[in-house]
């Protein structure tokens, strides 16, 4: 009768056996190059540098994420990163009104920086800018073995930590001179991307993630459309459900 019972319902032991085994945490840390762009020519620093080339330097970025899993294939992350963001507008004038994107220093105009660097003709003007990002993404597994594939998308809150705005001229003078006045102390993102991982331990996996971030609302007077791109490589480690 003992062993009756026990075999009664062997497609419900199948599934408490299953849900012992079941993984409910992830924790990753990573850091990423990211750099940073903008779909639309307007410039952030003065309209009459619309068009204007410009360049993005690849920069560090870091964090961590939580992720917690609702389902077979769906999951749900939280996290926490630092996000470092460098762009340059290439030789611009110097002996000109000031540009009024431009908060600039007490004391530095751009006529104190063409008499200080000895009458350069033209400049490079560099943003930096650093975020504190907190994404709430959703992550899709399409393969999830020793390998495993996953595509992610959501969104990020981002707080703005540094705003710096350096000049470099033509004949090498360089200084800082201020910071952007319109940049916004808050806005957000919208992230998609896909991951890739692998086991090397029985809980730790090494992964990488493509991301594209595409923010809202970062700008006050102009709609550059910025995005930033990261690859996160990072360590994943798995807690069991028990």
């Amino acid at each position: 009768e003992k062993t009756k019972n026990n075999n009664m319902y062997p497609e419900d032991k199948k599934k408490i056996d299953s849900a012992k085994k079941y993984r409910k945490f992830d924790i990753d840390a990573f850091v990423s190059p990211t750099i940073y762009g903008h779909f639309a020519k307007k410039s952030t620093l003065d309209r009459r540098l619309d068009g204007i080339s410009k360049s993005s330097t690849i920069t560090m970025s870091y964090g961590f994420g939580l992720t917690y899993e609702i389902g077979e294939k769906l999951s749900i992350r939280m996290g926490y990163s630092k996000i470092a963001l460098e762009s340059t507008t290439k030789n611009v004038a110097v002996n000109t009104q000031n540009y009024a994107g431009i908060k600039y220093n007490p004391t530095v105009t751009n006529q104190t920086i063409y008499d200080a660097s000895n009458n350069a003709e033209k400049m490079d003007i560099t943003q930096e800018i650093s975020y504190t990002e907190i994404p709430l993404e959703l992550k899709y597994k399409f393969m999830d073995k020793k390998i495993g594939l996953y595509g992610i998308a959501g969104f990020s809150y981002l707080i703005l930590d540094k705003n710096s705005v350096s000049i470099k001229t033509n004949n090498g003078y360089s200084q800082q001179i201020g910071k952007m006045n319109n940049i916004m102390d808050t806005s957000a993102s919208t992230n998609i991307g896909f991951g890739v991982d692998c086991q090397i331990f029985k809980n730790t996996k090494i992964f990488a993630e493509p991301m594209f971030n595409y923010q809202i609302m970062s700008f006050e007077n102009s709609n550059p459309k910025p995005y930033f791109f990261e690859i996160h490589t990072g360590i994943r480690y798995t807690f069991l459900n028990k």
